[in-house]
């Protein structure tokens, strides 16, 4: 195990109260409640660790290995994270997976009354798992806490860049309240200038974005300072276009430049935490056919594989099968990793 080290988690489960709104996989178990406690983070000598408020999220295995997404607030307390989570009182007992941002604390057993003392290992994660992520903060966020960021319509002189506001669209109706949606134009939340050009003007806030580093300034920003784990490399000696691991300049995929992008195509999906503390997803293929099937193998496959996409990112190849033009879910699978 790497980069680990030994935490000791005092958990107190305080007090329930009735909570009148809840997510809609949480809507049908009886009597939603909330429990509110504190969670105490200490080195191994007990002195108390000030912290910056973090992100905690949970999920719980609720039947044949499928795990339910656990929302959850936290805010800094002079080093004490206060802790809420949305649950019911069948819950009282069941292990919980808890991440403190990258670091994963594992089968933590909430019982509501008691203090539980535990000594945990942990390992500090390098990547934020996809589907977890994307599950928690966009598909159950609550309402106008992501931001959708899609390319200023003005600068698309191409047909085909609507593909990339459709792509857009079915992510978006993927999520259980309605979210933000910005242009990369307005200078409220993206730089317009400078070196910085394409920076979100967010903090710890969740920002999705669609199209690739030509359309979208934000992407464009974000390859540029090698911020996220895949970028666009066109070689122009071989005349491909090509998606390349940030840290390592490896080619994990790879097209032509002159292929026939209205029936074939090759996308990425990830995710990352940006300079900011913004989590940021991405969706974008090499053409804007290739973003559209990233918006509708989101929507109508991987939405249901969540617990299975571990890794931060995954590229994707989409061929079309029945020579319609338009992507299937059943013509695309994942080529990387």
């Amino acid at each position: 195990m790497t980069a680990s080290k030994i935490v000791v988690i005092s958990l107190v489960a305080l007090i329930l109260l009735p909570y009148a709104v809840l997510p809609a996989h949480a809507q049908r178990r009886p009597e939603p409640m909330v429990i509110r406690g504190y969670v105490f983070i200490h080195e191994p000598t007990c002195e108390s660790v000030v912290a910056s408020k973090v992100p905690v999220f949970a999920v719980m295995e609720v039947a044949h290995g499928m795990k339910v997404p656990i929302m959850c607030n936290v805010t800094d307390k002079s080093g004490r994270y206060v802790l809420r989570i949305l649950g019911s009182p069948h819950w009282e007992g069941k292990p919980l997976d808890i991440w403190v941002k990258f670091v994963n604390v594992t089968r933590v057993t909430l019982q509501y009354g008691v203090t539980l003392q535990l000594n945990l290992t942990v390992e500090f994660q390098p990547t934020i798992p996809f589907g977890f992520a994307f599950g928690h903060m966009v598909r159950w966020s609550m309402p106008r806490k992501v931001h959708f960021i899609y390319p200023e319509p003005k600068r698309m002189t191409r047909p085909g860049a609507v593909h990339d506001r459709m792509a857009g669209n079915l992510t978006h109706d993927l999520c259980n309240c309605t979210q933000n949606v910005v242009y990369d134009s307005d200078s409220e939340y993206v730089e317009q200038t400078g070196e910085c050009k394409g920076r979100v003007r967010l903090n710890n806030s969740v920002v999705v974005l669609f199209g690739g580093p030509y359309p979208n300034l934000c992407v464009n920003y974000y390859e540029r300072t090698n911020a996220t784990p895949v970028k666009f490399y066109w070689n122009e000696t071989d005349d491909t276009f090509n998606f390349i691991l940030t840290k390592t300049g490896e080619v994990v995929a790879s097209m032509p430049r002159t292929a026939d992008f209205e029936h074939e195509d090759v996308f990425v999906i990830e995710v990352f935490e940006d300079e900011n503390g913004n989590t940021v997803f991405i969706f974008y293929g090499f053409d804007h056919k290739g973003t559209w099937a990233s918006g509708i193998y989101m929507h109508h496959h991987l939405i249901n594989q969540l617990d299975k996409l571990e890794n931060s990112f995954y590229i994707c190849r989409w061929v079309d099968a029945n020579n319609d033009g338009e992507p299937q879910s059943v013509e695309i699978q994942v080529v990387y990793p």
